[in-house]
């Protein structure tokens, strides 16, 4: 079985650069903001943290997606008998929510199904920064996500993936000054101290909008452009080391995308009969 001590991620949001191959990076540094949500680990499946939706504050634990660009939490018409309970957003409850005209059957594609709802707009905390008026899905009831432990997913991928008409929290973040790096960082631990199946793990990890912890890494980063057209965080790839041998399926390259919100590591066939 596969198991890791610690995973570290940095992307740079450059939204306008995506078009091109430059790989230069530039950060705008106007605000100190720096926006920091702990993980929790589920099993070694899953990562998810707490964001808060409304006014007054409605709390969700919401997994942080690079291989998906929109934001949902379950409404009140969610399902009342699910594996495990779960946070229900109750528009009626605040004070700032805003129902977005005549889209009331919004539709999020996923590998085991569509999620619809509808489309609405309120003030989202997270790690400290706020962020007013942010697009999100309140979805109604499905038998596909009655299973998992978590309650909603917040998606950090491009635009190019996002509702039409919507903006993802990461052009929100950029557009209005709310972070001071147009970055975002993920470090995931295993869950070493779980005791028996089925526990979570807090502090397992954190998220951080807007710059990077150092003390999670030795050295420098490299960067990598991302390749444009996929809407996902694409990046392009010339060898796969299992171990210390190169399995010789990027030859002489191939295309990978960084995607947080799955367990699995997907590669061509001819590669996996070399795992």
């Amino acid at each position: 079985m596969f198991t890791f001590k610690s995973f570290f991620l940095t992307v740079t949001i450059i939204f306008c650069a995506l078009q091109k191959s430059d790989s230069s990076v530039s950060f705008t540094t106007k605000n100190i903001n720096v926006g920091v949500v702990s993980l929790r680990n589920f099993r070694d499946l899953i990562f998810y943290g707490e964001v808060s939706v409304g006014t007054p504050p409605q709390k969700f634990n919401v997994v942080f997606d690079t291989g998906n660009s929109n934001f949902w939490v379950p409404s009140t018409m969610w399902p009342t008998k699910t594996m495990y309970p779960h946070q229900k957003f109750n528009a009626k409850a605040s004070k700032t929510y805003f129902p977005v005209p005549d889209r009331h059957d919004e539709s999020i594609e996923y590998e085991a199904g569509a999620l619809k709802g509808n489309l609405s707009r309120d003030n989202l905390m997270l790690g400290g920064v706020m962020l007013e008026a942010q697009d999100f899905v309140g979805f109604k009831p499905d038998s596909h996500l009655t299973e998992v432990k978590f309650d909603g997913i917040l998606g950090l991928a491009l635009p190019s993936l996002k509702i039409a008409g919507t903006k993802t929290v990461l052009e929100n973040l950029v557009e209005k000054n709310l972070i001071s790096q147009r970055i975002f960082s993920i470090r995931m631990t295993t869950s070493r101290k779980r005791k028996r199946a089925g526990d979570e793990v807090q502090n397992a990890g954190q998220i951080t909008f807007g710059g990077l912890n150092k003390r999670h890494f030795r050295g420098e980063h490299v960067y990598v452009p991302v390749l444009s057209g996929t809407g996902f965080w694409n990046i392009s790839m010339s060898q796969i080391y299992v171990g210390a041998d190169d399995v010789q399926v990027c030859v002489p390259q191939c295309f990978a995308f960084v995607d947080s919100g799955t367990t699995d590591i997907y590669g061509p066939k001819v590669g996996e009969t070399k795992f």
